[in-house]
């Protein structure tokens, strides 16, 4: 768990990946 990124961030780069896996 990366505590250190701030949630919006995080959840948009969570997205982000998610988008890209499912491409």
């Amino acid at each position: 768990i990366e505590v250190d990124v701030p949630f919006p961030a995080k959840l948009n780069h969570t997205m982000k990946e998610f988008q890209r896996m499912n491409a």
